[in-house]
């Protein structure tokens, strides 16, 4: 009898692992944006971060030492949108042109959080600060890591620069920090999202099985209307 229990639990390992896994496809891959879901997609771009941080959406999905954020959307200016260009002050059919000295300015939606660790990759013509040799014509990339209350480190070299991509990545706490991880903890702890929270607390809760729930049975009114 022992045999036969041990020999089924060992079974019912692969399922459940199984399980979780298709779970987590169906709420983290599949399901699109559950902060837009719960607080609609006219929400600010912090209340949405400080969403997906309380619930581990804002990590990498299985792994990753660097993850996105709202505080800043890729951009590449050779496709970016007018008003996105204007944001960032770039010219008319190209990039956000530097001279020599002169600091790139980042257009953050919300300041940027104290403790965090950040990674401004850009991509760019000419010359950056601390730059050594290169023709100036070809597109090259660069790296610069910063914390929350440091300047992000960009700026033109001789004969200045002209950024044509940016992009901006957080620092998690390990390559092992992930949604995979924080999904598997909420499985652990039983956890299933049924828990409100002070600055965002829909009825009916706000884990991700809340809100898919809530996005089918808003879908025949939305069609109906």
């Amino acid at each position: 009898m022992g045999r036969f229990l041990a020999r089924r639990l060992l079974l019912s390992i692969p399922t459940v692992v199984g399980v979780v896994l298709v779970t987590f496809v169906l709420f983290h891959v599949v399901g699109g944006s559950p902060a837009a879901m719960v607080l609609g997609q006219n929400a600010g771009a912090q209340a949405m971060e400080e969403f997906d941080g309380a619930r581990g959406y804002n990590l990498p999905l299985f792994f990753g030492s660097w993850t996105r954020c709202r505080i800043l959307e890729d951009v590449d200016f050779r496709e970016a949108a007018a008003s996105e260009r204007s944001r960032w002050g770039a010219a008319e059919g190209g990039g956000v042109k530097l001279a020599e000295g002169e600091a790139l300015k980042v257009p953050y939606l919300y300041e940027r959080p104290a403790g965090e660790r950040w990674r401004l990759r850009v991509w760019y013509r000419g010359r950056l600060e601390g730059d050594q040799g290169g023709d100036g014509e070809s597109i090259r990339r660069a790296d610069r890591e910063f914390a929350g209350g440091e300047s992000e480190g960009v700026a033109g070299g001789a004969g200045g620069a002209e950024i044509v991509r940016a992009e901006l990545r957080r620092k998690t706490r390990g390559w092992w920090d992930s949604q995979l991880t924080h999904y598997a903890g909420q499985l652990a702890r039983l956890d299933f999202g049924t828990r409100t929270s002070s600055t965002v607390a829909p009825a009916g809760g706000s884990g991700p099985f809340q809100a898919v729930v809530r996005t089918i049975t808003r879908w025949p009114r939305s069609v109906s209307s």
